[in-house]
């Protein structure tokens, strides 16, 4: 599967969960620019979290899914796998959501915006480059809604409930040899 996703560019990423497993592999015109593995509470990220999914790959009971999603959202989840925690744990009795990202636009900050919500398990991401937004996410009950237009939506929720703010910052030009990567999970797939 990873070399035809090679072949035809692909862009976004494929993710496989296992029994206390989750790997993803971020793609950028079908190179492999990241990849982060969780196994039993360990993490790694990069070129040996890379071999170890392609390694892992080759067992059985394990979920693949495969998302499509655009080159500018890839490199700045690639990057964010490594972000810099710029605000931790900023509490909405302290700064409204809406003043946060108001602060990061004219920062013309890049990274994301962890919403997490104290009373539920709702929790919202916010991805933005050079200050604007260019992609939301947000999980209300259970259902999942995306695109930069829900921004709204999470700011009006953040409002109306106990929330915590969390702002990371991507560096751009952190994003992992594409080259490596491969190679590296090229000789995974060879052992």
């Amino acid at each position: 599967m990873l070399v035809e996703l090679q072949s035809n560019q692909f862009t976004g990423y494929v993710q496989m969960t296992g029994w206390e497993y989750k790997g993803i592999l971020l793609f950028d015109s079908g190179r492999i620019i990241n990849a982060s593995e969780d196994s039993k509470g360990q993490s790694r990220h990069g070129p040996t979290a890379a071999a170890g999914i392609a390694g892992k790959g080759r067992e059985k009971d394990d979920a693949i899914s495969v998302y499509r999603l655009s080159a500018e959202v890839m490199q700045l989840l690639a990057n964010l796998l490594k972000g810099e925690t710029l605000h931790k744990d900023l509490s909405n009795d302290l700064t409204g959501l809406d003043k946060l990202v108001a602060k990061l636009r004219s920062e013309k900050h890049t990274g994301s915006i962890e919403v997490r919500f104290a009373q539920s398990l709702d929790a919202a991401t916010v991805l933005m480059r050079e200050g604007q937004v260019l992609d939301c996410a947000f999980s209300r009950k259970g259902d999942l809604v995306s695109g930069h237009k829900t921004l709204d939506q999470i700011i009006q929720a953040a409002a109306n409930a106990a929330a915590f703010f969390t702002a990371y910052r991507a560096d751009l030009t952190r994003v992992y040899s594409a080259d490596l990567i491969w190679q590296t999970v090229s000789r995974g797939r060879a052992h």
